[in-house]
């Protein structure tokens, strides 16, 4: 029986701003856990998350009912909710 499967990666990064080394390495996997759990709440998964102090690289997989305009404005809510918790953190568009 034939089907098809699809998903959607993204390739994300916060970066601190300046950049700057702020992102201590008694507290980075707590910051990327908390990100992997936003990113789990919004019903994709976090493939890979990982990064030095000044930066987070996010590999986030989609199925096809986030692909489109939708993960564009998950990706733009996953910023304003990591900005509201005061972390430093920026998204860069690349």
């Amino acid at each position: 029986m034939p089907s098809t499967h699809l998903s959607l990666h993204y390739h994300i990064i916060f970066s601190t701003k300046g950049p700057r080394r702020v992102i201590a390495n008694t507290w980075r996997d707590n910051l990327h856990a908390y990100i992997g759990g936003i990113i789990g709440d919004m019903n994709a998964v976090p493939s890979a998350i990982g990064g030095p102090g000044d930066h987070a690289h996010v590999r986030v997989a989609t199925g096809v009912p986030r692909a489109g305009p939708g993960c564009a404005s998950g990706c733009v809510g996953l910023r304003n909710r990591i900005s509201s918790d005061r972390s430093g953190m920026r998204l860069c568009y690349k």
